[in-house]
């Protein structure tokens, strides 16, 4: 199951996309729970019989309002590319930035995503669909809903093996292990042929992920990611991710079958999804559509997927989305008309993006 219909970009589909079915039946899960009955989700970290903190669970991408750096924009960037968003400054080498310019021109194009093919391992991570954490003794398995991605780390003690040695693979080659109460996972053997994110950010088949997992509480978990390929990227870089515990549900099925027969009509380029005539909105008026909005379907209306948008050098700016483009001063286009709506008083209730599967209504929630 797609979450999204491919007429949309590839952006819109990693910044907005939420189940437009139900989830499944609710079955009350084996969670700490208040006196009212609800989750408790600041409770302890479970344990394993090995006394290791135990990961297992459904999870998602938390990107709530207090997500994110100063300019909130989750995920979070440090280390050699201190304090940048993801998706600006990062240090390419010089091919691997022509690359990308390739990729930002031709809107998304080419997403193996979109083409029903394998995510990378940070797409996967930043993705708003769960994951499911299976964690035995000797091997750790991640269910990612997104294209049913299936990784094993092995836990056995077993060596990483050289690159170069392995068969190469979409997902690598993983190994895992403790250090106090944080799981480091260490994968190469990378194929090279996916994305690091929806962005389009590539990388090489010498690509070296290290991550971090780290379960501070029953419902916080918290994975950082260092990206480690000197063949696309001068110097090593690091990305920090939330994730929130989903209690008493379990994945959906997913099957990505029906873009295949469409990808030989996948043409044009983003300059050709531009409006005509955008038109110029006086900066009070822009102000007033910065905020935060609350993004979900009524058929899974415990799953908040919270959108921001910001006002950067003169121009609105989504998360996930180019700069957005004004029609009018309430319609905006970003690869989707995008529009705003005010109440009698001119105080923004909302805003809606216009899909394939109809008006998506994204009430405002904070500034």
């Amino acid at each position: 199951m797609k979450r999204f219909a491919v007429t949309l970009p590839a952006a819109i589909v990693a910044a907005l996309s939420t189940s437009v079915s139900a989830q499944w039946p609710l079955h009350p899960a084996n969670v700490p729970r208040g006196q009212d009955g609800k989750p408790n989700l600041n409770a302890p970290a479970p344990r394993a019989a090995d006394g290791k903190p135990d990961l297992s669970g459904i999870w998602m991408i938390y990107n709530g309002p207090d997500a994110g750096d100063t300019n909130g924009r989750p995920p979070r960037v440090s280390g050699g590319n201190a304090g940048a968003g993801f998706k600006d400054g990062l240090p390419f080498q010089p091919w691997a930035a022509d690359l990308q310019k390739k990729r930002d021109a031709e809107g998304g194009l080419n997403d193996p995503d979109a083409l029903c093919l394998p995510q990378g391992l940070l797409q996967y991570h930043v993705d708003p669909q769960p994951l499911k954490i299976v964690q035995m003794p000797q091997q750790i398995v991640i269910i990612y809903e997104s294209n049913y991605g299936l990784r094993t780390i092995y836990m056995d003690g077993r060596e990483l093996p050289p690159l170069g040695g392995p068969q190469p693979y979409w997902h690598g080659y993983s190994v895992g292990r403790w250090d106090g109460d944080t799981l480091v996972v260490e994968s190469t053997g990378f194929n090279g042929r996916n994305w690091l994110d929806v962005a389009g950010h590539p990388h090489s088949e010498e690509l070296r992920l290290t991550e971090r997992f780290r379960r501070t509480s029953f419902g916080r978990l918290e994975i950082e990611q260092t990206v480690n390929d000197p063949k696309a990227f001068e110097k090593p870089f690091t990305v920090r991710i939330e994730g929130y515990y989903l209690p008493d549900t379990d994945l959906l099925e997913y099957v990505c079958l029906e873009n295949e027969k469409d990808r030989a009509h996948f043409t044009g380029t983003a300059a050709a999804m531009m409006p005509p005539k955008p038109v110029k909105v006086a900066p009070e008026i822009l102000a007033k559509y910065v905020g935060t909005y609350d993004f979900r379907f009524p058929e899974n209306p415990n799953t908040p997927q919270y959108f921001r948008v910001r006002l950067v050098d003169g121009q609105l700016v989504g998360d996930g989305l180019p700069p957005l483009v004004p029609i009018s001063e309430t319609r905006f286009f970003g690869g989707s008309t995008i529009y705003f709506v005010l109440d009698s008083s001119g105080r923004v209730t909302h805003m809606v993006v216009s899909a394939a599967e109809g008006d998506l209504r994204m009430p405002r929630v904070g500034d």
